[in-house]
């Protein structure tokens, strides 16, 4: 027999509150941020537009998890556990932009210009790495699971069907994302020319931001397996702690550059001073490079965010 629903903890309800407020904030200040970056909507790259769709679809998953968790409670009924569970989905579409992100962050790096249509490791990341992890969120809505326990507690998770396919997916992309910014590190580094030093720049706080993202995501997804399932109060509010850290690692990555240069002509010529650098790294010696900075040669390194 089930019992009557159990109320969240005090504890875990001031917790939760702290935590969704200092969110929202967060996500209001950095989307207005951006928002005052942006000098015309037609000519915003694509990374910009993922770094706001990101903003936007974490504010909506942590809005309405305060509204569940705080006008009602996840303990309520199984129709309020079920509701929990659908969020918890929700909010795997955060990580779909955030890894699409990381996807056309290694475009911009490793390309060089080439058209995305051309480019055989955009079209790989593409289809090898968005295509499959929504298949994976349409396999956890299906293994979802989503019930009331005899102590009238909401356990929600993810059958193991589900959950272990989506684990070894994160421990390859980890592996995968950072062997691709590993190669574009070591050419920044084999330089100590001061023009390369914003490229560089770039590179570090990228491969730092994809290691870090991805390491949440699988623990956060490792724990519900562990506890196959766990209540929901808890696993929501380490959503949205998850997607705090995300979003701080984001605004991190995505704030190289100057706000002046969030625009497509800028990006450009962005695009065509990585190509250079790449060009000149493939056919000059380190030495060479030295004699042309000793010349008074420098290579201009700008990226877009």
């Amino acid at each position: 027999m089930i019992s009557p629903p159990t109320e969240v903890p005090a504890p875990a309800r001031v917790v939760t509150m702290i935590l969704t407020m200092f969110t929202i904030a967060i996500l209001a200040v950095f989307f207005t941020r951006r928002l005052h970056q942006v000098k015309s909507w037609t000519t915003l790259p694509v990374l910009n537009w993922l770094v706001l769709a990101i903003y936007v679809d974490s504010f909506f998953f942590v809005f309405f998890t305060g509204i569940l968790s705080k006008a009602f409670s996840v303990n309520a009924s199984a129709g309020f556990c079920d509701a929990a569970i659908l969020l918890f989905i929700s909010y795997m579409s955060t990580k779909i932009l955030l890894y699409y992100f990381l996807v056309e962050k290694c475009y911009l790096i490793r390309s060089a210009g080439e058209p995305r249509r051309q480019s055989k490791l955009w079209l790989f990341n593409f289809f090898g790495v968005i295509c499959p992890y929504i298949v994976l969120v349409v396999l956890m809505i299906v293994y979802r699971i989503a019930y009331m326990n005899k102590e009238g507690v909401c356990i929600i998770g993810m059958q193991r069907n589900a959950l272990v396919p989506t684990i070894v997916f994160d421990v390859f992309l980890n592996v995968w994302l950072t062997t691709l910014f590993l190669q574009p590190l070591r050419d920044c580094y084999s330089y100590k020319q001061q023009s390369s030093s914003r490229l560089r720049n770039v590179v570090v706080r990228t491969f730092v931001g994809s290691c870090a993202t991805l390491a949440l995501s699988i623990t956060n997804l490792t724990v519900i397996a562990i506890l196959d399932g766990e209540p929901g109060y808890i696993c929501l509010c380490l959503c949205n702690l998850d997607i705090l850290c995300t979003t701080l690692i984001l605004h991190w990555v995505s704030s190289v550059n100057a706000p002046e240069d969030n625009d497509a002509s800028s990006n450009a010529r962005r695009i065509q001073n990585i190509a250079t650098i790449r060009a000149a790294s493939n056919s000059s010696t380190k030495s060479d490079l030295l004699e042309g900075g000793e010349k008074g040669v420098a290579y201009q390194v700008d990226i877009e965010s």
